[in-house]
């Protein structure tokens, strides 16, 4: 690799325990087919010492190691992602393998074909237990060719291991969001579906290994995923409809999108009434919008121009409002 001028591909990988698997995967990087690539792959607190001791047992130029306290999976996808010096960014799944030709191979058509901003590939899929055989899983055949991103489909077309991407496409989109624990990638698929194409290759270059404690095996995990998932899809079609994304407008408040319990509801409503004593109509209509469906929202749409536009019946309003509530936490303007 030139160390003068930056890498054409940089591979990232945030690590966590699976200290058993680092060689499958390090040594599958370390022998692409490629000319010009770094790797990076940060060690996200592992509570298992054997991991700082196997990466720090490599000496090559084009690894990377950093180890840092545990912030979890999207924090540290999208650090590596922001220190990634190479146009050409490609995800390596901890404990997954990239076959010896991935690299190379979509380097190629990325670099071949401008209008497409990330590119996938086929993927086998194997079970690992430790001191078990191997489980080779029967394939589910992906969508290949230009994907449209649809957030009808019940299947992620995607593996995100393996996908490759343009760093300069990523960044104008705002790179991974940390509001997301889970489907952080299909959140960051659907975004930069907008400003470019989505590709994913008939030929598989990636195995991915599924273990016991993965987000697909963990039923807990899995439900928490599919929440993520609907807020994705949310935040997605509001933003095709009404050039709003929640998350932008509302930061960690869209999180209650994705929430039907009576206290997320509560808490939903409570905001919304924040920000009428608050004067910020326009965020209220906007988030009874997103909570009770557009065509309602603009019934209740009168009903805030009555107290946006009469300051008597407005003072009064609040005055209720703060009388309910007590002065509780939820109507303080620093919220």
């Amino acid at each position: 690799m030139n160390e003068i001028s930056a890498p054409k591909v940089s591979i990232i990988c945030a690590w966590y325990n699976r200290a058993d698997y680092i060689k499958d995967t390090v040594d599958g990087l370390l022998s692409q087919d490629f000319d010009d690539y770094e790797i990076i792959i940060a060690n996200d607190g592992s509570t298992d010492p054997n991991v700082k001791v196997i990466l720090d047992g490599y000496d090559d130029p084009r690894l990377t190691v950093i180890h840092k306290e545990n912030e979890g999976f999207t924090k540290t996808i999208k650090m590596l992602a922001e220190k990634a010096k190479a146009p050409y960014v490609a995800i390596q799944g901890a404990g997954d393998v990239s076959y010896a030709n991935r690299i190379a191979v979509q380097y190629q058509f990325l670099n071949d074909n401008e209008r497409y901003c990330f590119v996938g590939c086929l993927s086998t899929n194997v079970v690992k237990k430790v001191g078990e055989p191997d489980v080779h899983l029967k394939e589910v055949q992906p969508i290949c060719g230009e994907i449209e991103m649809d957030p009808e489909r019940k299947r992620h077309p995607f593996v995100h291991g393996s996908v490759m991407f343009k760093k300069e496409e990523y960044l104008k989109i705002g790179g991974y969001r940390s509001i997301f624990k889970y489907a952080q990638d299909y959140d960051l698929f659907l975004r930069i579906s907008r400003i470019g194409k989505c590709y994913n290759l008939d030929k598989v270059l990636y195995q991915t290994n599924v273990f016991p404690d993965g987000v697909a095996t963990t039923p807990e995990r899995s439900l928490e995923q599919a929440m993520f998932v609907t807020l994705a899809n949310r935040c997605y079609k509001h933003n095709l409809s009404f050039n709003i994304d929640p998350i932008e407008e509302f930061g960690g408040l869209a999180l209650l999108l994705y929430s039907f319990g009576l206290k997320d509801k509560v808490a939903f409503y409570k905001t919304i009434i924040k920000f009428i004593f608050l004067k910020e109509y326009k965020k209220a209509e906007i988030f009874i919008g997103l909570s009770v469906g557009w065509p309602l929202a603009c019934l209740l749409r009168f009903s805030i121009s009555l107290v946006e536009r009469n300051e008597l019946l407005g003072n009064f309003v609040r005055l209720a409002i703060k009388k309910l509530s007590h002065g509780t936490v939820f109507l303080k303007a620093n919220d």
